[in-house]
């Protein structure tokens, strides 16, 4: 059960954090930051701790996120990095203290600076997100929200000086936020690449898709492989009211052909399932897959891969059994959806969570003078 990502990959988190990957936690205490660079945390001692624990066989609970993805759809940000990045890594991953990392991946979050507030984030990745927090946190701590959420926070040059060094043979770089599109230093980064003839390396964007920036789009037509991953949750009104943000569809649409132009760009879609979208997944499905019909460069293949699991009460797999059940019959036979229907077979059910999820939802719609059953007609009997 070993992990190679805290011996050959790095992510730099929005809140400053340096963690192994996107998905390690690191929950209950303060940030990796202890150290004046960004090296030297990859290098603390918490992440001596975490080398040792797989040495020892060990499952770190950090990484619960993968342990649960795992059992839940198969597959986790652990197996995916082997998959993708195990045939490049050649040195033994022994040594506690890597001097000389042979970094092969790479979590590049510039900044928390986002235009949308999806409301399975936070403001750990989206400054949108702050006043709403301090609401939610003062109203019920079951809805785990931070009462003082961090400041905009922006990767300075020094932080790319730092670490670009480490990364001159990396083979991918994934670019996520907040909205990476809307990053200081974005175009700085991409400029060092170019200069330092890296426009080999994969460069993947997790982005909402609302944002255009004209000076990103030039420097990446300098490189010869780059992916867009938008990020959509939901079809009609549903997707605004998941995403948080004064953005329809229509307009996500109308940037993705815009991109399609670009000669050198895949699209591609990542869905987050959960509760809100659980029955709306077969509309998405079908909609995703005209798109793929109809733009060259568009892939909706493996859009359906990202499960909620934190917060848990957004998770898909705690719904009333008639909702699982309409789920169940919705998706069956789809490959997409076959390691979902797996666990939603899995009749667990925790009615502390649910609460929790009905409470948040109302709680939200509040501050956003929102109504669920608007865009959601699914829940009416649950939100009376």
């Amino acid at each position: 059960m070993i992990c190679k990502m805290p011996w050959h990959a790095i992510c730099l988190s929005a809140n400053g954090d340096i963690k192994p990957c996107c998905q390690f936690t690191n929950k209950g205490r303060p940030p990796n930051t202890e150290y004046p660079t960004i090296m030297e945390n990859w290098n603390s001692p918490r992440m001596q701790d975490l080398r040792q624990a797989f040495l020892n066989g060990e499952k770190p609970k950090d990484c619960n996120s993968c342990w649960e993805r795992e059992e839940q759809v198969g597959h986790s940000r652990r197996t995916w990095f082997d998959e993708k990045f195990g045939k490049y890594i050649t040195e033994p991953t022994t040594d506690l203290i890597v001097d000389n990392p042979q970094i092969v991946q790479a979590d590049i979050n510039l900044s928390n600076v986002c235009n949308l507030k999806c409301r399975m984030c936070g403001s750990w990745a989206s400054n949108s997100w702050f006043e709403e927090e301090v609401a939610l946190a003062e109203k019920d701590r079951r809805y785990q929200k931070n009462k003082k959420p961090q400041s905009i926070r922006n990767v300075s040059v020094e932080d790319i000086q730092n670490i670009l060094p480490h990364i001159r043979t990396i083979k991918r770089i994934d670019f996520k936020g907040g909205e990476p599109m809307l990053a200081k230093h974005h175009d700085d980064f991409l400029q060092w690449m170019i200069d330092e003839g890296m426009t080999d390396v994969h460069l993947l964007y997790t982005t909402n898709g609302t944002v255009q920036n004209p000076r990103i789009l030039k420097l990446l037509s300098q490189f010869k492989n780059v992916s867009l991953v938008f990020s959509i949750e939901g079809t009609g009104t549903r997707y605004s009211y998941i995403r948080g943000g004064k953005y329809d569809i229509a307009q996500i649409e109308e940037n993705m052909r815009k991109y399609n132009e670009l000669e050198n760009v895949k699209i591609n879609f990542n869905v987050t399932l959960q509760n809100y979208n659980l029955l709306n997944l077969l509309e998405l499905y079908k909609l995703l897959h005209e798109w793929q019909d109809k733009y060259e460069r568009v892939d909706a293949n493996s859009a359906f891969t990202t499960i909620c699991n934190q917060p848990d009460y957004l998770s898909p797999l705690n719904v009333p059994d008639e909702m699982r059940d309409i789920a169940l019959n919705q998706l069956q036979g789809i490959d997409d959806f076959k390691n979902l229907s797996k666990s939603l077979h899995n009749r667990k059910f925790d009615q502390d969570k649910w609460n929790t999820f009905i409470d948040f939802t109302i709680d939200l719609d509040k501050l956003r003078n929102d109504n669920i059953l608007d865009h959601c007609p699914e829940f009416e009997k649950y939100f009376d």
